[in-house]
């Protein structure tokens, strides 16, 4: 959330707060330490213990303040798979259908044309654009796999990596939503 990572530990109503009403709310535990106002605890009221910052030395004293609740479908939760991604990130044309090529090749060219001064606008060449598709079209080949930031929370069935992108031997997958290898 903002550019924020935490991991969901509480889904449930809050008793005793007026403020909350019969609402569902979200028991956020954020990755940074002092972000937010509470460490779980709400009204001597424990929702949720925090995990991730148990090794804090905060976390004794019970001022880790590092959680927070929001209102469940305040924002998004959940995220895509690992093909997906490489989907997403890569478009292999291959595996692309026409009507989508055909988006892609009109977002790419008015991508190709800045504002001048005066107000008009310039088309411009973006030199070696075409290797650069290439690259990108053909995940069999790529060694150096970065799928940071993208919302990943499920590797898919048995062999899914070795399957969609064979030639990888470097995958970054820092700042997803993945739990577990399983």
């Amino acid at each position: 959330m903002q550019g924020h990572f935490g991991s969901v530990r509480y889904l449930g109503k809050l008793t005793g707060n007026p403020k909350a009403g019969d609402d569902l709310w979200l028991g956020i535990e954020w990755d940074e330490e002092g972000r937010a106002k509470h460490n779980g605890t709400v009204d001597g009221k424990t929702y949720f213990n925090c995990e991730f910052h148990v090794n804090s030395p905060n976390y004794a004293t019970g001022k880790t303040n590092c959680c927070s609740f929001i209102r469940y479908g305040k924002i998004q939760i959940g995220g895509q798979s690992l093909s997906e991604a490489v989907m997403r990130k890569y478009q292999p044309e291959s595996l692309m259908t026409d009507q989508e090529l055909e988006m892609n090749r009109k977002k790419e060219q008015a991508e190709n044309f800045i504002q001048t001064q005066k107000g008009r606008a310039k088309q411009i060449e973006v030199l070696g654009q075409d290797m650069a598709y290439q690259w990108r079209a053909d995940v069999q080949t790529i060694r150096d796999v970065s799928l940071d930031c993208m919302r990943i929370s499920s590797l898919g069935e048995k062999d899914t990596i070795r399957d969609c992108i064979p030639g990888a031997m470097a995958l970054y997958l820092a700042k997803n939503l993945l739990y577990s290898w399983d």
